[in-house]
């Protein structure tokens, strides 16, 4: 799988582009069901985790390695 970081932008997964700001059901429809653990939305086998705002927009983007980092 293909990954772009945009720092302060956006990342791009495939062909698919997370914004930070974006609605959570959008981004629901463009990568599917998250994992959510104590607030955050987990995806792709922990790889990617997003954080929302209390309006459910995107406020944090971080690409790791599981939600515990390891």
């Amino acid at each position: 799988m293909n990954i772009e970081i945009h720092p302060l932008s956006h990342v791009v997964i495939g062909e698919t582009s997370i914004y930070l700001g974006m609605a959570q059901e959008k981004a629901k429809k463009l990568i599917g069901a998250e994992k959510l653990v104590d607030g955050t939305a987990y995806y792709y086998e922990n790889e990617l985790a997003l954080e929302y705002d209390c309006n459910n927009q995107g406020k944090f983007i971080e690409c790791l390695a599981g939600k515990m980092g390891s």
